[in-house]
């Protein structure tokens, strides 16, 4: 068992012991259908709200096998509730052959041993297995390819992390077609042996993705695993290793942190761009010997840790040529090695075009027989590629006209769009030619010179007409449901996306348009979409126009600052949308404006108005999530908290509201809960079910999403003090944003989660790479909070920033942040400025600041929670001026406190300095 499989079972363990029973049932359902390999029957109250038939929680088919979920934290201490577990099952089926008991708790194996010696002394007729919270990770890592694991993974988020980099999982791409191997694998394994880093460098099409991946094949059982990632747009330009996409996931993973656990070898494929940064990266982060390859077009880096790869040998193009159905004849081989050489992608494309008739091996060497003058390998091989598609251009015209119009500038295309465009029939056919290949999941990979052949060879679009109304089709259906084949398509195309807001008609313009903008963050630059927005004649009538002048209107209303202004703004475009909604009868179209004429009078401060037209939303459909988002904001602004707090309860109890619900507006609703008034409800519906708030947060992360970035920033304390290790798993999980230089919010955002991961790591992180990890993270903190200062901030960042000085111990820097704060009426500002004079050891001023925030609390009867720790700081500056009055306000501060942890802390505390003055 490798490090990683180890650490998985480790994490399961984890992730079980922390559920409740029904979310127990729901794992234990899909470990007993793996074990059985049949569906499994669901019994019980708590999850379907059916009479309870047995006391059996789940059974096969025919209950000749039962399964009994138990989530007792003492369960395998004096085997009351097994055996109780047992004999009711046993009771309620005695037909029954066989009972497995599950426990979400860890036993030891002579536990285990006792307990089957217990069970087999009573001699039941059945026979019962045991299956502990270790066995079940057993289970699990038998099955860790299966599809069944899908429906259980939210309930185990750290193991989840864990699973998209396993070998079995994260498995190597499928050679693209047959694949033969290659002399030149002994030599790159042989300069990797000596090597951390490797550029393999050569034609596109020479084969460097092929042999690559042969040469991981042979070299994985060195490692803990093997990471393959694709290069596309984004990752060419933006690499991130703090935030890298497993396409196969669709999900960023965390590579820096990767790299600092666990030996991997690491596949970089079709990196060209910034290489010697990415390896720069890979080195700074690498701390177990891993290793990497990275394949590209040119040489970027040091001749030493370069391979050029040229053609193949004449025995391997010979060997291509013959496994054909229709393979060449002598005279012909002998002609094609000669004038092609070992180029595999050229001779693959000849092979499947002659095999599905295309043309002949005769007519194809006529074809070639007119390039061979050229000298220049490059121009010749692309003069082949030409004359190839010349040869088939009738045949695959739709598909190639279709690369011409689309022409993707990093060779990506997305699978589900070009089926909208093409038609499964013709995309099926076009992918037989071997012109292009299915890289993963989420895209078709087409070679650079096969795209420029087709590119230059094809003149016009005879089919721009009809792809144009694809498209429209396709961006209509989508700019509705937003999925990820939605945001997916708009990254890796939006050169092509761009063209068409410059190049064809006004109604795919608009809706282009409008998919752009949902794929763009506009605080980083309105001004473009607005501009954008304004040279479209916009009418009162279609849905895409209503749709594209309410985006338009809200950019509008965000670039406003002075309140008046807005208000003016507001009032305009208010009754311009009203116009609209009186004349139309299109339901569509007077839902969104009613929902946006709401949205309007709630930012300028008309929560009245705004009510009037979110209750004719709700009017309409009850379940309208995104209203009741609004009503609830409106709500809590009111501090009309009993209707805030019926709204989030319709939230997160109706089941379809949440099967369906937005990861944006879900995240939304979780920054309501984040607020100290909230908190009953935050234990009820995230403290009581962690693991599957985590798996929320973790699977929202994308490094251009910038919301998931607000929501953690909002829960950071939270979780550090009562969620810890949770905490730690989500910053070890999170990706620093792409656009975090151009979006100052999104800065802050990440800065002050960092800075209070910096001062969990400080004060209650105890792991051996304690120092490591407050290092790694310093120097980024420190040029973070630089910027930071020198932008606007409300009182509460500013507090933020002061607090995160203060951890850095530069007292005079926190003093300067946070001097022109409101501490009339602030409790907590004044609990910070105390902290700050406590450490300039200026305690008579901190006294002052403490006693005020302590004055302030019992006035706004500020939660016992926060008041233990003003008093709590009170007896530090105190005990720091040699007071005896810190003893009695210690006692003060831990009768006051709730967190039992915290009261034994403080009681040992409480013993030394009684010790110290007694003395």
């Amino acid at each position: 068992m490798n490090l990683i499989q180890r650490n998985f079972k480790i994490a399961v363990k984890d992730d079980l012991n922390a559920l409740n029973g029904t979310e127990f049932e729901m794992v234990c359902r899909t470990i007993l259908e793996l074990i059985l390999n049949e569906p499994i029957t669901l019994e019980g109250q708590n999850l379907y709200a059916k009479p309870v038939k047995s006391t059996a929680d789940m059974g096969s088919t025919f209950y000749d096998t039962v399964g009994q979920c138990g989530t007792d934290v003492d369960y395998y201490e004096k085997f009351e509730k097994p055996i109780k577990d047992t004999e009711g099952a046993i009771g309620n089926h005695p037909k029954s052959k066989v009972i497995y008991l599950f426990s979400n708790r860890f036993a030891t194996t002579s536990k285990i041993s006792d307990l089957n010696d217990l069970i087999k002394s009573k001699q039941y007729n059945q026979t019962v297995f045991i299956y502990d919270s270790d066995k079940i990770g057993d289970v699990l890592l038998d099955n860790i390819s299966s599809a069944k694991l899908e429906s259980i993974w939210m309930y185990l988020s750290r193991s989840y992390e864990l699973f998209k980099i396993f070998p079995d999982t994260n498995k190597l791409p499928n050679f693209k077609s047959k694949y033969y191997s290659r002399p030149e694998e002994s030599a790159i394994i042989d300069l990797l042996n000596n090597r951390d880093h490797l550029q393999v460098y050569g034609l596109s099409g020479i084969g460097k993705t092929e042999l690559t991946i042969s040469v991981a094949h042979t070299l994985k059982d060195q490692f803990d695993t093997v990471i393959f990632i694709e290069g596309d747009y984004e990752q060419n330009l933006h690499f991130n290793i703090n935030g890298v996409r497993l396409s196969k996931f669709d999900q960023l993973i965390n590579l820096s942190n990767i790299l600092e656990k666990y030996r991997i070898l690491l596949i970089l494929d079709n990196f060209n761009d910034n290489v010697n940064r990415i390896i720069a990266d890979f080195l700074k982060a690498n701390s177990k010997k891993s290793k990497c390859i990275i394949t590209s077009l040119q040489s970027q880096i040091s001749a030493d840790n370069t391979y050029n790869l040229l053609y193949l040998s004449d025995g391997t193009a010979t060997a291509i040529l013959e496994d054909s159905l229709n393979p060449p004849d002598e005279s012909q081989l002998d002609f094609l090695i000669k004038e092609i050489k070992g180029y595999p992608l050229i001779l693959n494309i000849l092979k499947a075009n002659v095999e599905n008739g295309s043309f002949s091996w005769d007519e194809i060497i006529k074809e070639i027989g007119s390039v061979i003058q050229l000298n220049d390998p490059e121009s010749k091989d692309l003069n082949i590629a030409k004359r190839v598609v010349g040869f088939v251009k009738d045949k695959y015209d739709k598909a190639f006209a279709f690369l011409k119009y689309v022409n993707p500038h990093n060779r990506k295309i997305n699978r589900y769009f070009i089926k909208s465009i093409l038609g499964t029939l013709v995309l099926s056919n076009f992918q037989k030619s071997s012109f292009i290949n299915i890289q993963d999941a989420i895209y078709y990979d087409v070679h650079k010179i096969v795209l420029d052949a087709i590119i230059s060879y094809v003149n016009e679009i005879k089919y721009e007409d009809e792809f144009d109304d694809n498209l429209l089709k396709f961006l209509s259906e989508q700019n509705q449901k937003k999925g990820s084949d939605f945001y997916s398509m708009v990254f890796n195309h939006r050169e092509f996306l761009n063209q068409k807001l410059t190049h064809t008609n006004d109604l795919l313009k608009k809706t282009v348009l409008y998919a752009i903008i949902q794929a763009t963050d506009i605080r980083v630059n309105p001004a473009s979409i607005i501009e954008k927005l304004e040279q479209l004649k916009l009418n009162d009538v279609e849905y895409i126009d209503v749709l594209l002048l309410i985006e338009m209107f809200e950019i509008v209303l965000f670039q406003i600052k002075s309140d008046t202004d807005r208000v003016q703004i507001a009032e305009k475009q208010i009754s311009k949308l009203a116009d609209i909604l009186q004349k139309t009868i299109d339901s569509e179209i007077k839902i969104n404006l009613l929902h946006h004429i709401g949205k309007i009078y709630a930012k300028v401060n008309n929560p009245k108005m705004a009510l009037q037209y979110f209750d004719q939303v709700i009017a309409i459909n009850p379940k309208a999530d995104y209203c009741i988002l609004q009503i609830t904001r409106i709500y809590d602004q009111k501090r009309d908290y009993d209707a805030s707090k019926n709204n989030l309860k319709l939230i997160f109890e109706d089941e379809e509201i949440l099967k369906n619900i937005s990861v944006s507006l879900l995240l939304s609703f979780y920054d309501i809960l984040s607020v100290s008034k909230y908190e009953h409800l935050r234990k009820q519906y995230i403290d009581t079910n962690i693991n599957n708030f985590v798996i929320k947060l973790v699977q929202s992360l994308d490094a251009k999403f910038d919301q998931p970035y607000q929501t953690i920033n909002k829960y950071s304390d939270i979780l550090s003090y009562s969620f810890p290790e949770e905490f730690e798993f989500i910053m070890e999980s999170l990706p620093e944003p792409s656009n975090i230089d151009a979006n100052n919010e999104l800065k802050y955002n990440y800065a002050n989660t960092l800075s209070v991961y910096y001062k969990h790591l400080k004060d209650r992180y105890s792991k051996a790479d304690k120092e490591e990890k407050m290092n790694s993270i310093k120097k980024s903190l420190l040029e973070y909070f630089e910027f930071i200062e020198t932008i606007s901030l409300n009182d509460f960042q500013k507090r933020n920033v002061g607090k995160f000085w203060l951890n850095m111990e530069d007292y005079l820097k926190a003093l300067n942040v946070v001097k022109d704060l409101d501490y009339s009426d602030g409790e907590f500002n004044n609990q910070t400025l105390c902290k700050i004079y406590k450490g300039l050891k200026d305690y008579d001023k901190a006294n002052i600041a403490i006693d005020t925030a302590i004055a302030l609390g019992i006035k706004k009867r500020t939660a016992s929670k926060f008041m233990a720790a003003f008093y709590h700081d009170k007896s530090e500056v105190e005990y720091y001026q040699n007071s005896v009055d810190c003893l009695r306000t210690l006692e003060t501060a831990i009768d006051t406190s709730i967190d039992n942890h915290l009261k034994e802390q403080w009681r040992l505390k409480l013993d030394l300095w009684a010790a110290k003055f007694n003395n």
